[in-house]
């Protein structure tokens, strides 16, 4: 039996080994190892490219305008890791990546919005399929402009502004918009409805939270082909929420990560079992983390919450399982948490910056949990005799 080389493997699969490496491999590494291995990489044309800037950037420069192929780039990150550097370096850098035609995944994070003027100047020329932005200023109405010029003329298809809030209602969607994710920090209840009108591809819609004020207008309905709505910070009320949702019919996916003031508000969302029969009869997959702060919690039954949720419904028609926990993080300061196992809402909790413990319910039993930066690190079954946690 002969053993196959690296060297021997087909194009095709060695560029889908490709993927999983990063361009100094790829470029530096694998095609200087022979020639053969040396063309498969000049065919390959979905090279991913990072770059940290700070004040020593030259390299970065000198790199890029040594590429052999800029066409072969498909995907360019960029981060700014250090403030106040020179323009004229920063120039520099832009006139240098420039040569990156093919590029249809852009990332900029971090950057002024002078120089990030810059950069949506130059992304204005390609045909981008997913732009993301990250901003530590507060960015002016000119930024927009630049942004919907972007999205007007590229293929754009993924919007990503994780910092940007009620300033939405600035940027302009162009009549037939093919974008189909979209991410922003929050908007209020009218320009959510806004978005969702001018966007009709859109498939996921994820944001902190929706600002229903009293300057909202409930009356503002519509049916969107809205399939994944992911709301990472929210306190609206039960009522609120039915509100939005009321908007989103053929909603598929759905992921809740809910802060409310009273044990009571948690575990009112298990009667939904109607509303969902009703109002969104095409829900297949439902995640939920729901918190309660408060000092005063007394004599919490784990177990009695949980049963709540182990109707049929639940638990064999829609297989959505529920899990409780009590978390002490002070000697005053607990928390009850309910949520949808696997839990995968629980890095971005309120308390993933501490090593807690806490006591689990789930499966019909308790376990000991320790957490740390947001996942469990230890988790032991408890024997816990009445069910009543002090």
């Amino acid at each position: 039996m002969t053993e196959a080389n690296l060297v021997d493997l087909p194009v095709e699969i060695l560029h889908y080994i490709f993927r999983y490496c990063d361009a100094k491999t790829i470029i530096c590494r694998i095609g200087a190892v022979c020639r053969r291995l040396h063309n498969v990489v000049d065919q390959y044309n979905q090279i991913e490219l990072k770059f940290e800037l700070d004040w020593n950037m030259y390299w970065a420069i000198e790199k890029i305008s040594r590429a052999n192929h800029p066409d072969a780039v498909s995907s360019l990150s960029v981060l700014h890791g250090k403030k106040d550097i020179p323009h004229w370096t920063i120039d520099s850098f832009i006139s240098a990546i420039r040569s990156f035609t093919n590029i249809r995944h852009l990332s900029l994070c971090y950057i002024e919005y002078k120089q990030l003027h810059q950069y949506l100047k130059y992304a204005s020329t390609l045909r981008l399929v997913s732009l993301l932005i990250k901003s530590g200023d507060t960015l002016n109405r000119d930024t927009y402009s630049y942004i919907s010029v972007v999205i007007e003329k590229s293929n754009l298809r993924k919007l990503h502004l994780s910092n940007f809030t009620n300033e939405i209602r600035y940027i302009s969607w162009p009549r037939g918009c093919q974008l189909t994710h979209l991410t922003i920090k929050s908007c209020n209840y009218n320009q959510h409805i806004a978005i969702l009108q001018q966007l009709p591809n859109l498939h996921t819609f994820q944001l902190n939270t929706v600002d229903l004020t009293q300057d909202s207008n409930p009356d503002a309905r519509l049916n969107s082909q809205l399939a994944c709505l992911i709301l990472k910070d929210c306190s609206l009320s039960i009522e609120q929420l039915k509100l939005l949702l009321s908007n989103t019919p053929e909603l598929r996916d759905l992921r809740l990560n809910l802060r409310y003031k009273s044990l009571d508000s948690i575990v009112q969302i298990y009667n939904w079992e109607i509303w969902v029969r009703t109002e969104l009869n095409f829900l297949d997959k439902f995640k939920f983390f729901i918190s309660y702060d408060d000092s005063s919690i007394n004599g919490i039954d784990l177990h009695s919450i949980v049963l709540l949720f182990q109707t049929p419904f639940w638990l064999i028609e829609k297989r959505w399982f529920v899990a409780s926990e009590y978390l002490f993080r002070y000697r005053y300061n607990r928390t009850i948490s309910l949520y949808t196992m696997p839990a995968i809402g629980i890095h971005y909790c309120a308390y993933n910056e501490l090593t807690i413990n806490g006591v689990l319910f789930t499966n019909d039993k308790y376990y000991g949990v320790k957490h740390n930066e947001g996942r469990y690190i230890d988790k032991i079954e408890s024997n816990v005799s009445n069910g009543i946690l002090q």
